[in-house]
This record gives structure tokens, sequence and C-alpha cells, in this order.
């Protein structure tokens, strides 16, 4: 687990997002060639939730492929509030496994936007933990959802 704590396939890590090159980077994984560490790489639907300055508070995954589906915990509730100021739940993974979604909260705050498009997806794992997470959307994506 990165940053320590959280449900299994959580990323509690930094957060860096370019709005000019459309990359979000979660979590650090240092030697992305060391033994154990294995890389999920595919490319799918995102949806990037933005506050009003910019910042990504939340990710959702479609149709994620079943190698991610399997370690990332099943979500036991509907689907999170996209305005949250509870802090409790954040870096946290979920599966809607009807769906095949994959819904990762970042951080709390008030959404005042969304950015929908497809994204070049790579992952990083563990001994089935997630490490890291790096997409980067396509030129094509557009406010929406």
């Amino acid at each position: 687990m990165v940053g320590g704590g959280g449900a299994r396939g959580a990323v509690t890590a930094p957060v860096r997002w370019d709005a000019a090159r459309s990359s979000l980077s979660v979590g650090e994984v240092g030697d992305e060639q060391a033994d154990g560490v294995d890389l999920l790489a595919f490319s799918g639907l995102a949806w990037l939730t933005l506050d009003s300055d910019g910042g990504v508070m939340a990710v959702d995954l479609h149709d994620v492929p079943d190698a991610l589906a399997v370690v990332v915990p099943r979500a036991a509730r509907p689907r999170y509030s996209w305005n949250s100021t509870e802090s409790e739940g954040a870096g946290s993974w979920l599966l809607d496994a009807d769906s095949g979604w994959v819904w990762i909260r970042l951080r709390p705050g008030m959404a005042h936007r969304r950015l929908v498009g497809t994204a070049q997806v790579s992952v990083w794992l563990r001994d089935g933990v997630v490490l890291a997470l790096r997409l980067v959307l396509d030129d094509s994506a557009a406010t929406g959802g």
C-alpha cells in the first residue's frame, strides 16, 4: 500500500494532475521494473471529477480488465457522492462488479466539472495491491458525464 493504511487496492499517495497534458498520476512506483511489480496497461473510458480549482477529486474507470477487477474491493454501497467534505474513504478504490467500473475517490470536495474521454491507463501492482495509477486522456476528452 502506498502511503499506508486503506483497503486492499487503495492508493493514498501523492496525486499529480497536469491539465495541459491531461495526465494524472496517483502513487509512487519507484522502480517500475522491480521484481514482483506487475504492469497492467489498457485503454478505456475514464471520467475525472474536478473541483472549482481544477484539482482531480475522483476517477471512474469503465469496463476495467479482469486482472484489475479481481484486486479491487467490491462496492457494498451505492456509488460515492460527488460532493463530499468527508475525508473518510479518500484514496479508496471500489469495484461495481455489475458494470465493471472502478471508482477511485482521491479526496473530498465539491465537484465542479467532469472530464470524459478515452484514456491510456497504466496500473502497477505488487502481490495484488495497487501501487500506482497513471492515465492520459486523449485529445477528444470533453466536459460531460
